[in-house]
């Protein structure tokens, strides 16, 4: 048997993606820019099931692992997709339930019906990092669930074997599982522009990663499960009285952004992101229900964290995305120094020490 294994890498946006005017196809309301990170990482697994296998339907927990079956309605209702969690071993209580397992069930068939192929197929997928804590884990998942499953159907061995619009085409599938997962099909600083046409819009590398070396720091928190999912706080987003407000001034901050990127304007690229995340956030609390991802730790951090840059300390700065845990953004020399004043003053329940990576990896594996 032949497996494709897919090494996708988390993104964290610097200009958010939140709001959409669509969800089928996924449309944003608002263009986002982020940076893809090197070492938090999904890796997914995916073989094509001959057919005497897939249609024996067997399924529940296996040691360590979840793992259901899913029927291939694009295919024979006979024949079974098999979907296996391996969750993350950190002590933290994910939970992996049918409805995420079915998302990435929903997403093999969209694929194949994209693509053409012709088999059902087995996919295991895992995480070297927390996931449903605001951490981009359903970036970095489906970008390996569509570059592994395409790359089984296509017979692709290696990413650099795609060229650039199949690349394109994987990024705009991707987003169909989530919004962000297009972003982490491309290295560097990656921008997503939606079209408000109704166009198809387009997600591409703006700038790659050594254009501006930086580092993000991820101070975790909380592990715990957030309790608002980030699908349900876009469909919340539009009933606040800040959106429209976002909306009307994303294209121009974006272009500021993208300009503070081009000239390597770490100071006003820093100042543009803490204005947008907090522009994010504000949304989320004057939502209808409000909704709450930051805590009592996280806004005492990020407090923390300007009064250190306001008295020369060192220059970092914050974002956060939909969940408690804060990501600093800093030069990559000055990434030690800065985790260990950290620590210094704050109990933190692990630190996560990334930086800007290239995009995803792929190899062909032969039992």
């Amino acid at each position: 048997m032949i497996i494709y294994e897919a090494v996708a890498p988390a993104n964290i946006a610097l200009l958010k993606y939140w709001g959409r005017l669509s969800l089928r196809p996924r449309r944003a309301a608002t263009p986002s820019l982020s940076v893809t990170l090197s070492r938090s990482v999904s890796v997914t697994r995916v073989e094509a099931i001959p057919e005497q296998e897939a249609t024996i339907k067997q399924g529940g927990h296996q040691a360590k692992q979840v793992t259901m079956f899913f029927p291939c309605a694009d295919l024979s209702p006979n024949l079974y997709d098999r979907i296996s969690y391996l969750p993350h071993d950190s002590g933290m209580t994910n939970q992996v339930d049918s409805q995420f397992l079915a998302k990435i069930a929903q997403q093999v068939q969209f694929i194949r019906r994209t693509l053409g192929g012709d088999s059902a197929v087995s996919v295991v997928t895992e995480n070297n990092f927390p996931v449903g804590v605001g951490l981009a884990s359903s970036a970095s998942g489906f970008a390996a669930l569509t570059v592994a499953t395409a790359a089984c159907f296509w017979g692709v061995a290696e990413f650099s074997d795609f060229d650039q619009p199949s690349i394109h085409k994987l990024a705009m599938m991707a987003k169909e599982g989530s919004g962000s997962a297009g972003r982490s099909l491309f290295g560097g600083f990656v921008s997503w522009r939606s079209s408000q046409n109704g166009a198809k819009g387009s997600i591409a590398q703006e700038f790659p990663a050594h254009h501006m070396p930086l580092a993000d720091t991820i101070f975790v928190f909380s592990q715990q499960p957030k309790k608002v999912s980030s699908s349900d706080g876009h469909q919340l987003a539009q009933t606040s009285q800040l959106y429209q407000l976002r909306v009307q001034r994303s294209e121009s901050r974006f272009i500021r952004m993208r300009q503070a990127l081009l000239t390597q304007d770490f100071t006003h690229l820093g100042e543009l992101m803490e204005q947008d995340a907090i522009d994010m956030h504000g949304i989320c609390l004057t939502s209808t229900p409000p909704v709450s991802y930051l805590t009592e730790d996280s806004l005492k951090f990020m407090n923390w964290l300007v009064s250190q840059r306001n008295t020369g300390q060192f220059e970092a700065y914050f974002t956060v995305d939909a969940g408690p845990n804060v990501h600093v953004i800093s030069k990559v020399e000055d990434q030690s120094d800065i985790i260990n004043r950290v620590l210094e003053v704050f109990q933190v329940e692990s630190v996560i020490v990334d930086r800007i990576g290239s995009g995803p990896r792929l190899q062909r594996i032969t039992n």
